[in-house]
């Protein structure tokens, strides 16, 4: 089974797209894939609630049944699991891209997993690094 750290950017698109192929994917995961993420998804989605409320034109209780649908395919770890050797590396990597994206990067170092992203800047800044365990969305759609 392939493993895939989901990042907030992943879930943030499908809440206000819910016909995106992010969504699609998530709603329906193929074959042989398993979504793994870390309990931080979850405060930047609440940290950024209002604004996809907004851009989703969803009501609240609608928004809130994709977010659990969503989430009910996706395995959470905490991230005091993670050890401290994935973090720094993590850290280092992105040190100069985004600091944000740390908790992620470190769970996908640690579980030797890809990270699904659609965040260019991290993608382009990873791979200049030599860091190529990344997977987007539009990488998804072609298997």
């Amino acid at each position: 089974m392939k493993t895939l750290v989901v990042d907030t950017n992943i879930i943030f698109n499908a809440l206000i797209s819910a016909n995106s192929r992010a969504a699609l994917i998530l709603l329906n995961p193929p074959d042989g894939i398993q979504f793994v993420s870390c309990h931080f998804l979850q405060i930047e989605l609440f940290k950024h609630k209002e604004r996809i409320r907004q851009l989703s034109g969803l009501p609240d209780e609608q928004l809130l049944e994709l977010l659990y649908e969503l989430m009910s395919h996706i395995r959470f770890v905490n991230e005091a699991y993670v050890p401290f050797v994935c973090w720094r590396d993590a850290t280092v990597l992105l040190t100069d891209i985004d600091v944000n994206d740390v908790a992620f990067l470190a769970l996908a170092i640690h579980l030797e997993a890809d990270l699904w992203t659609g965040d260019l800047r991290l993608i382009n800044g990873l791979r200049s690094k030599g860091y190529t365990r990344l997977v987007t969305t539009a990488e998804l759609t072609q298997r």
